[in-house]
């Protein structure tokens, strides 16, 4: 959203001119158009320059990335338009007009207010990372860094870092706390803006989809599960390369790993047994994190993994380990923890961990004095 930073620079007219000339379009992919006042649509150029009035489209299967001077960046998704319009009154911000589209918006710089208009509802911005969805019945923003108050006739709400706010047309808005699923936000946008050359992200080359991942994970950790789940999406077939390179990129933390592996196993449920053979394979200390004893829910989802009825990465025995194919699962007892696991990732606990036994944890009766 290098247009809302360009917006908020638009703080006066006497800015206006200046501040007119410092977006431009450094990147495109397939087709983006240009629209101006009187002249209708043209085809954008990379390096075309973006002024106040200028509205920018991006057709199907199509990409724009905008910079300003100051280093923010706005990556479109496909059949996005925005509108940069003046202020509406002296020494106020400029406005953003967005009527349809998906985008990112990612600041090195001081965060900015800026102000947006949707169909659904309007937002006052102060942020430097966050993604916004928005179509002609409901507007969504998911908050990486910075805030976002988003209001409409029905009331207004603030979201901030670790969260989303949304409201529908004719309805008040709503704050949640983000989900960790890759589906939940145009979260690929995030990755796609750290490929060499921003495309679809199911069209990347091998090698710049995981040059992209573990950057992006590593710049914005905290939406790691999502980041991981977004990818699976896009590309089911590299979902255990993934999971592997999610986990090296958050290091040795259970709680964080476990996240991810939920959201990886969201996108691709047909392999979860897999899945979970090679999370505990790269952290065996997390496989009480990884099984059911005792993980308790994952703040901010609503989901179970596939083929659960609850919130634990877990499975109670005789399950199916969510579809995997595999056979029912089996108890292992760990440190005095019970965790349940696949039959081939059993087996590979218990050589990792001498001291892990088959079988459920016992617990020991306590006589009376």
């Amino acid at each position: 959203m290098v247009v809302l930073t360009a917006v908020a620079l638009l703080s006066n007219p006497l800015a206006a001119q200046e501040s007119a000339q410092t977006a431009s379009l450094i990147s495109k992919d397939n087709r983006v158009e240009v629209g101006r006042p009187g002249a209708g649509w043209l085809v954008a150029s990379v390096g075309q320059k973006l002024n106040v009035g200028d509205q920018l489209r991006t057709g199907e299967e199509s990409r724009a990335t905008v910079r300003m001077s100051d280093g923010s960046v706005l990556q479109l998704d496909e059949l996005t338009t925005i509108e940069i319009k003046p202020p509406s009154a002296a020494g106020s911000n400029a406005t953003l007009n967005m009527p349809k589209g998906s985008a990112f918006f990612f600041s090195r710089g001081k965060s900015r207010e800026v102000r947006i208009e949707t169909p659904a509802a309007n937002g006052a911005i102060r942020g430097t990372a966050f993604v916004l969805k928005v179509t002609s019945a409901e507007t969504a923003v998911s908050m990486i860094e910075g805030a976002f108050g988003l209001s409409n006739s029905g009331g207004a709400v603030t979201a901030r870092e670790g969260q989303s706010a949304n409201a529908a047309l004719g309805g008040p808005p709503a704050q949640n706390t983000l989900s960790d699923f890759g589906d939940a936000a145009p979260w690929y946008l995030v990755l796609e803006n750290h490929l060499a050359h921003p495309r679809p992200l199911r069209n990347a080359e091998r090698r710049q989809f995981f040059s992209a991942l573990p950057d992006a994970t590593k710049r914005f950790r905290m939406i790691a599960p999502q980041l991981a789940g977004a990818s699976t999406i896009a590309r089911t077939d590299w979902a255990l390369d993934i999971l592997r390179e999610s986990f090296k990129a958050v290091g040795p933390d259970c709680g964080m790993r476990a996240r991810i592996l939920r959201s990886v196993t969201e996108a691709d449920p047909k392999d979860a047994d897999k899945l979970l053979e090679l999370a505990i394979a790269l952290g065996p200390d997390c496989a009480g994190s990884f099984g059911g004893g005792g993980g308790g829910a994952i703040p901010g989802d609503e989901r179970g993994p596939p083929g659960t009825n609850n919130g634990t990465l877990g499975f109670p025995p005789g399950s199916n380990g969510g579809g995997g194919g595999q056979g029912n699962l089996v108890a292992v007892c760990h440190n005095g923890q019970t965790i349940f696991l696949t039959s081939n990732a059993a087996q590979a606990f218990l050589k990792q961990n001498p001291g892990a036994k088959l079988g459920a944890c016992q617990m020991t009766p306590v006589g009376n004095p």
